[in-house]
């Protein structure tokens, strides 16, 4: 018995032991780059794991670049962090260097609570981007759908959404997968989602939900828009833009005219500029050109989207048709549908040069091939050029215009709720109706097509 107690008594000591020298363990599990204009600070975001039995009040962290250290800085947190918690996110400032340029640095927590932090893991790497200016970074969201895909139109309308709300600073193109508008180059660069509908924001955040984002569970309506304003708040090191325009009369080439204005100096840059032809409008008749519709089907599901002015011609389409069991909207038009790229991956190599001056405008000389037999109207095209962090393959900014004409896709279309806005409508014998009939109506949109559709 008297083994036993000794081997309790001693056991408890161990315990003991390692929790007291928990209490000063603070693991560093990354750091995010940062971003800085000359003179001035920002926050440097470290992700670290109280391994602590106390709850983390305070830390002191030393910056290293070539295995210099600068002074220690001391820093008095606003909200302790629980003790053996997960992942916090800390916000630990940092001064702009001297001058503009990207600086490899390390981040070293070296104590904690006032003393020594004793994880082994108290370094991560980052690199700190000092600027002459911070340029607005314009997000860029890529929609992965198709046109037999029943739940892609929330995808669909958390685009129409958000580019009414964010106008220029936001843009957006679907790309198809499994149906006549597929585009080959995102499945040959294997970008592709495998699941369906999904989206990625800037390459950060990448196939999650095209209508919740990283949120969980339908408790607002579009909350990917979180996810974007999120992003959008960050600034970037370079400011990008763009007039496409034909090269000639055939109109079987454009040139981008893309302009990049970096902020930063650096010798071995690692840039690369990508296009995306983008058609607006697409549209057909027959059941390949139908899009599957499930929130037709006034079920639970549906009803998560009632009061979303955006998911309405989805949830009460004028027309269905029922192919195999599964309800359609006919004549469907598609917008902002991705026709062909050039270096989606990232980016497209030796199209930026390494060596670039902070505040100088580089103008690019590439031409993007129209050989596509998909395009229907070349007056409906546009280029979107994305500058790409060839290392991380981030996209950092990117721009949007229409090919000879303004920065809107379809200027004359309307520009919310929906795509296109109902102009006269009229019944089978040619009289105009102020109001739907019942039986079938002949509609004229704003673009001036016209559609037949039957009201029961």
């Amino acid at each position: 018995m008297g083994n036993l107690y000794k081997n309790i008594f001693l056991l408890t000591l161990l315990l003991l032991s390692v929790r007291q020298a928990q209490g000063v363990s603070l693991r560093v599990v990354s750091a995010s780059d940062a971003i800085v204009q000359l003179n001035g600070q920002t926050n440097l975001q470290v992700t670290v794991v109280n391994e602590s039995a106390e709850p983390l009040v305070s830390l002191d962290f030393v910056l290293i670049v070539n295995k210099v250290k600068t002074g220690e800085t001391h820093v008095d947190l606003t909200e302790p962090v629980e003790a053996f918690g997960s992942e916090y996110v800390l916000s630990l400032p940092v001064s702009a260097d001297a001058e503009a340029g990207s600086v490899a640095k390390q981040v070293s927590i070296t104590k904690v609570n006032g003393g020594k932090n004793e994880s082994a893991e108290n370094k991560a790497d980052f690199t700190l981007l000092t600027v002459t200016q911070l340029e607005p970074r314009r997000v860029v969201m890529e929609e992965y759908t198709g046109l037999w895909c029943g739940f892609c139109p929330k995808g669909e309308a958390a685009v129409n959404r958000m580019a009414d709300e964010f106008g220029e600073r936001f843009i957006a193109f679907s790309i198809h997968s499994g149906d006549v508008l597929e585009c080959a180059d995102y499945i040959s660069a294997s970008l592709m989602s495998s699941t369906f509908p999904k989206a990625s924001l800037q390459r950060t955040l990448n196939y999650i939900d095209p209508y919740l984002g990283t949120t969980e569970g339908y408790t607002e309506i579009c909350p990917i828009r979180h996810d974007v304003e999120r992003l959008m708040g960050v600034p970037v090191e370079a400011a990008v833009e763009l007039a496409p325009e034909w090269t000639d009369a055939s109109e079987s080439q454009i040139r981008p005219n893309a302009k990049v204005t970096f902020r930063l100096n650096s010798s071995k840059a690692r840039y690369a500029m990508s296009y995306v032809l983008i058609e607006d409008s697409m549209s057909g008749t027959g059941k390949n050109w139908a899009q599957a519709d499930y929130y037709y089907l006034d079920d639970d599901y549906a009803k998560r989207f009632q009061g979303d002015e955006y998911m309405d011609e989805f949830l009460h389409p004028e027309e269905t048709v029922v192919y195999n069991g599964t309800y359609y909207i006919p004549d469907f038009v598609n917008r902002r549908v991705v026709i062909s790229t050039l270096g989606i991956q990232r980016g497209m190599a030796n199209s930026i040069p390494q060596q670039i001056t902070a505040d100088e405008t580089l103008t690019l000389d590439h031409e993007m091939p129209v050989q596509s037999t998909k395009v229907q109207r070349k007056d409906r095209l546009a280029v979107a050029a994305l500058l790409f962090n060839a290392n991380t393959g981030v996209i950092v900014n990117a721009a949007f215009a229409k090919v000879g004409g303004n920065s809107e896709l379809h200027a004359d279309a309307p520009t919310a709720p929906g795509r296109l806005s109902e102009a006269a409508r009229y019944g089978i014998d040619g009289r105009r109706l102020g109001a739907p009939s019942k039986g079938l109506n002949i509609v004229r949109l704003s673009d001036g097509s016209v559609r037949k559709v039957i009201v029961r």
